[in-house]
């Protein structure tokens, strides 16, 4: 069984989606109860965006991530843990370089996602911190390229009298 077995066995239905996106939806209320009515409003935002979010664990961790830029008033436009993951596979580089993989793993702990066992042990790794750094860049920059602009930026703040 594949990382990606895990979460992806099959292929749900378009009222499957609305489910989760519902239940997205209020499981971020009951977090966040001030934000009740954006949250609410926000569901227009959880379109999946690739074939690949067909999967209950993929999609919901995808809507859980708009959800908490929503709520904290950020812009929810560049691409989500779950997105990054997706295209991740697709690179053409193989083997994937180092700082590839431990951005993959970055992004399927950052999207909460079933703890996986490897096919092997893994060896103790520890990057050091300009690998930590090219990490961050990479993530930045693949979230850049994921930009879905359809999902708009943070409203703007209003000055208070």
């Amino acid at each position: 069984m594949t990382m990606w077995d895990t979460v992806h066995a099959d292929c749900s239905t378009h009222d499957d989606r609305i489910r989760w996106a519902e239940e997205a939806i209020s499981a971020a209320q009951a977090r966040h109860p001030d934000q009740h009515s954006t949250l609410d409003a926000a569901f227009y935002l959880l379109i999946p965006t690739h074939p690949g979010m067909c999967s209950g664990p993929l999609y919901r961790a995808h809507c859980r991530e708009i959800l908490e830029r929503v709520s904290a008033g950020a812009d929810t436009r560049p691409g989500t843990a779950v997105e990054v993951l997706i295209t991740l596979p697709t690179a053409p580089t193989l083997p994937l370089p180092t700082t590839t993989v431990a951005l993959f793993l970055r992004m399927w702990k950052a999207a909460e996602l079933p703890e996986i066992e490897p096919p092997a042990p893994l060896p103790d790794y520890e990057a050091t911190p300009y690998q930590q750094l090219h990490i961050d860049v990479m993530e930045k920059q693949v979230r850049d390229q994921l930009t879905q602009d359809q999902r708009p930026g943070p409203e703007p703040t209003r000055p208070t009298d």
